[in-house]
């Protein structure tokens, strides 16, 4: 992730996803949430696909830090 700030806005909209679902997912309620001025998490994100991207890329950085330095089994 390029700046803490968009960490904060990827791990607060990760947040909202697990509590409210999908619909509860809106640049508002990341800005609410994560306590930033309004209009911060679509400055990152303008819209609400770039704000989905920008979560699974966190996502996918933090599981792939849960499995750096696991060996795969063999075969596979």
């Amino acid at each position: 992730m390029s700046s803490p700030r968009a960490r904060l806005v990827a791990d607060t909209a990760i947040a909202l996803l697990a509590d409210r679902g999908m619909r509860g997912l809106t640049h508002r309620a990341v800005d609410e949430a994560a306590g930033l001025p309004p209009g911060s998490a679509s400055n990152l994100a303008r819209t609400r696909a770039a704000l989905l991207e920008l979560t699974l890329a966190r996502l996918t950085e933090l599981e792939e830090g849960r499995f750096a330095g696991v060996d795969a089994p063999p075969g596979l």
